[in-house]
């Protein structure tokens, strides 16, 4: 019997999604926020698709202005199977995907200062000032 935690815990995975600058000519001053809002959306169904309900995803803007995202996915075994055989091809559909796993602490914690570096001005910029 393991007494030190799930044996159904499988990956926990860095992600980044890096979609290419699809508002550079842009006249909508809002176009950010509406790419944003639609990646959201996007993002929400492929991970409700393969049942996966722990993930975080911020947003972060390049030094040229382009919007992207980090964060992580936390996956137990069937999770993962499932994530592989149907969102692994989903999501480079908004971008270039790069997943790495987390298998230590420190890899935790350095991803986790990396990924919210941003989050404060990002979220202003975006005006999704409600989310935390």
């Amino acid at each position: 019997m393991n007494t030190h935690g799930s044996t159904d815990r499988y990956k926990k995975l860095a992600i980044t999604i890096s979609p290419p600058n699809r508002v550079q000519y842009s006249k909508d001053k809002n176009a950010n926020t509406n790419l944003f809002k639609s990646d959201e959306i996007f993002i929400d169904s492929i991970m409700k698709y393969i049942k996966c309900y722990n993930y975080i995803i911020y947003p972060e803007f390049s030094e040229k202005g382009r919007l992207h995202y980090h964060g992580v996915i936390d996956l137990d075994r069937n999770q993962y199977i499932r994530y592989m055989k149907y969102a692994q091809h989903k999501l480079p559909k908004i971008g270039h995907v790069d997943i790495k796993p987390l298998e230590t602490f420190i890899d935790n914690l350095k991803w986790t200062i990396y990924i919210t570096k941003e989050w404060g001005m990002t979220r202003e910029i975006l005006d999704i000032s409600g989310l935390s």
